[in-house]
């Protein structure tokens, strides 16, 4: 058992190994929220039915409720939040659908978009609110159009200006992304540069594409190019936007989802091809290392991040909990920083069966190259015994392990690099 601890604690970062999560509160439904800043924005219903926008603050520990502009009660919020500024719509009976504000620091409260056609999909960052507005609903029932507001400013922008149904909504910095359906099938991830004011399809594949989130120069998403006969087989791409590259962040078999990024750490809904429950999966765009954020026996979605902060939904027992948990740069640097460019490891095809080539170049002789299963035991170790220094390619088979997620860990006197593959039998 000591062996399993040890080896878990060398290949994930989770809660064993120094990171504790912590419930913040229980709400009665699963709804959309925006962590910025120490706080939590959504809404939760009262015993009248009524949807009611909160800001939970971490300092305080506190939840407080938004006024909302005007008298109207929603029985439905879609809101967003930039860390002190709330944009939402109110949805209610009079079928109005009116962009509301509040400042959480100035208490001011207004309207900033009067139009009052249907909304959806609204996100907030920084000074910009983007938007699917259907104001210009033409011959078919499917045309939106994406806009924009400038908070500074107070300049609505519409962006886009076509046929097509419009999804999805977000922006960073000088972009925007959304999702376009224009074949009215399946959509595919558009980026719209604000500065240049062109627009262009970021992958066009004659797949679904769905969910995109943009933080600097990188751009992630849902996607179902690999589903095939499995419609829950749903993976996770990134596309960087300086280098125009597409990159393959997770393509395990499964539902993965609800992607989010937050500086080099891209966070998802991991199911595992197995919907009883869902963890919470990460990875590591500098170190190229996957971890765990939460695995339990319950279903963990919807994860946010912002520095050290990591947050998620958690049901359980008929219980949604909001969870918390903090995982300090020193500690997240035990891992990444023990990879030095003298190590290189890598391990294909992936997924194996029944085969893996595992090839790696170390500039010294490598001191060990075991494999460790999820639970962290040691299920192999290679023989080094003949292994010089320079680059070396091995192959295991491992003829009597189950189908599922191995990790390959290779030491040297420099440090460490690790590989997480999959063994599908």
């Amino acid at each position: 058992m000591k062996n399993c601890i040890l080896g878990l604690l060398a290949l994930w970062l989770t809660a064993s190994s120094g990171f504790a999560s912590e419930s913040l509160f229980s709400v009665t439904t699963v709804n959309p929220y925006h962590f910025k800043n120490g706080k939590i924005v959504s809404f939760d219903y009262n015993q009248n039915s009524q949807a009611e926008l909160f800001v939970y603050d971490f300092a305080s520990d506190s939840k407080t409720l938004v006024p909302l502009y005007g008298t109207i009660k929603p029985y439905f919020l879609i809101s967003a939040f930039n860390g002190v500024e709330i944009v939402y719509v109110n949805f209610n009976y009079t079928n109005k659908f009116y962009i509301d504000y509040h400042n959480i620091q100035t208490k001011e409260s207004k309207r900033i978009v009067s139009d009052a056609a249907y909304k959806e999909f609204i996100w907030c960052a920084s000074d910009k609110i983007v938007w699917i507005d259907y104001r210009n609903l033409g011959s078919t029932s499917t045309n939106s159009e994406v806009y924009s507001y400038n908070l500074a400013t107070g300049a609505e922008t519409r962006i886009t200006n076509d046929t097509y149904y419009q999804a999805n909504a977000v922006a960073n910095g000088d972009y925007i992304a959304w999702v376009e359906y224009h074949n009215n099938q399946y959509g595919n991830i558009v980026l719209y540069n604000t500065t240049t004011a062109q627009t262009r399809f970021v992958d066009p594949v004659n797949f679904h594409q769905d969910k995109p989130i943009l933080f600097g120069d990188y751009l992630v998403w849902e996607d179902y190019r690999n589903t095939g006969t499995d419609a829950n087989n749903v993976d996770i791409y990134m596309y960087d936007i300086k280098n125009n590259a597409v990159r393959e962040i997770s393509t395990e078999p499964g539902y993965q989802s609800n992607p989010f990024i937050d500086e080099s750490i891209i966070l998802w809904d991991d199911y595992k091809n197995d919907n009883t429950d869902s963890d919470i999966s990460a990875f590591d765009l500098n170190s190229n290392d996957y971890s765990s954020v939460a695995e339990k026996s319950a279903f963990e979605y919807i994860p946010q991040k912002q520095g050290t902060d990591y947050v998620w939904i958690e049901v359980a027992n008929n219980v949604i909990n909001f969870m918390h948990e903090v995982r300090t740069s020193s500690a997240v640097s035990e891992l990444t920083s023990t990879v030095p460019s003298s190590i290189e490891l890598a391990a294909y095809p992936n997924p194996f069966n029944p085969a893996l080539n595992i090839q790696f170049s170390t500039q010294e002789r490598p001191l060990d190259l075991s494999i460790y299963c999820v639970t962290g035991a040691k299920v192999y170790q290679l023989d080094l015994s003949q292994i010089l220094p320079g680059q070396q390619t091995l192959q295991w088979r491992p003829y009597n392990l189950p189908s599922g997620n191995y990790y390959i860990k290779l030491i040297t006197n420099s440090g460490q690099q690790t590989r997480k593959v999959m063994l599908i039998k």
